[in-house]
């Protein structure tokens, strides 16, 4: 279910936020609304945006403790301890470990959706795998933490 939520949540964020959307910004939340608002993975049950939520908060958090999708990951987390996050300011906001879902909330709050250049990462354009023949499109996937103004 967490491939079709990505899934869903990378098509989301290509073709509603960068083509249909008045804002440009492809938050994360926004992303998780958009998800439990059309249901796409099919779940059929209430309280949709929590499940999703949960889905996606969890890939972040693993993502950001040591999950890396280009080699096997075997669940443990790389981080001992804790977070330091800086902001803006300069003011220092530690995370510690054992407050992984305020983490987790942080991370959905502040991460947002980043285009990478084209022509330097080699994405968007199709390639043929010249083994098996078939023709596949290349996406970056990138969050980058916010920087709007106002935002600490």
């Amino acid at each position: 279910m967490l491939q079709e939520c990505l899934n869903i949540t990378i098509t989301n964020k290509y073709y509603y936020y960068e083509c249909c959307a008045s804002s440009k910004i492809a938050t994360l939340d926004k992303s998780v609304k958009y998800l439990a608002e059309n249901d796409y993975v099919h779940y059929g049950f209430d309280n949709l945006y929590d499940t999703y939520r949960s889905k996606v908060t969890t890939l972040l958090y693993a993502m950001f403790t040591g999950l890396r999708f280009a080699k096997s990951w075997s669940g443990r987390s790389d981080v001992n301890g804790g977070y330091i996050v800086v902001k803006k300011d300069g003011d220092v906001v530690a995370f510690h470990s054992c407050i992984a879902d305020e983490f987790k909330d942080f991370l959905l709050e502040k991460l947002n959706f980043e285009a990478p250049s084209c022509s330097r990462h080699k994405y968007m354009y199709i390639y043929k795998d010249e083994q098996t023949g078939k023709y596949y499109l290349k996406l970056a996937l990138q969050f980058r933490f916010k920087l709007l103004s106002g935002n600490k």
